[in-house]
């Protein structure tokens, strides 16, 4: 199955067309999420990759209309905010507040989609060869 990432939607674009303040970035965000969805209403299985918001997430992937399976990459707060702050991405993405990146951590776990779902522990390495069959097996 295809991957549709929003991250690579989002750093096509800050190459395209510039980066920019806070602000900027967090509107390419939200442009990338469209294409994302967009991309996903036309293509008939496709695996999905972003962090996800609820409530808006749970109703876009929903209104697809079509199964959804989820694998949820779980991780603790303190981790994965390390994680965040050691990544290495496209400056355009400018700088976050911890007070976002708390918000984030506040708002992580399974969106619950109602169809099958796969919580992986991303504490340690994840055998990715051991969790790709699954999503075709259950979707």
């Amino acid at each position: 199955m295809p991957l549709l990432s929003k991250d690579a939607v989002k750093e096509t674009l800050l190459e395209a067309l510039g980066a920019g303040d806070r602000v900027w970035s967090q509107r390419l965000g939200a442009a990338s999420m469209e294409v994302l969805f967009a991309l996903a209403a036309d293509t008939p299985a496709a695996v999905l990759e972003s962090f996800w918001r609820r409530p808006l997430a749970v109703e876009r992937l929903s209104a697809l209309g079509r199964p959804l399976a989820e694998v949820h990459c779980a991780c603790p707060p303190d981790l994965a905010r390390a994680r965040y702050h050691e990544r290495v991405r496209h400056p355009g993405h400018g700088a976050v507040t911890e007070e976002e990146v708390a918000g984030w951590a506040a708002d992580a776990g399974p969106l619950a989609l109602g169809g099958p779902l796969l919580e992986v522990d991303t504490t340690t390495p994840v055998d990715v060869d051991a969790v790709a069959p699954w999503v075709p097996e259950h979707w």
